[in-house]
């Protein structure tokens, strides 16, 4: 099983690599912008509803936030 603070790290490669701020991600989901800021720095738990609009949201699957042989490696460096 994937950790809730795993998960919020995915979801904040996957914003950066969107180049997609918090606030961005927030509006396409359909969740509040401090939600998303709680998720990803592992303050939070997402149900799994909520996990499928922020994976809507950057365009990928569902089960790459999920599994935890994704494969998605965190990069915090901010791409320009």
């Amino acid at each position: 099983m994937t950790e809730p603070s795993e998960i919020g790290m995915r979801v904040k490669q996957l914003r950066l690599k969107k180049h997609m701020t918090q606030k961005t991600l927030a509006e396409r989901s359909g969740v509040s912008w401090s939600f998303i800021s709680r998720l990803e720095n592992g303050q939070s738990h997402a149900s799994v509803s909520t996990l499928a609009k922020i994976a809507d949201a950057v365009g990928e699957d569902l089960g790459l936030l999920l599994s935890p042989s994704s494969g998605v490696q965190v990069d915090y460096r901010l791409q320009s």
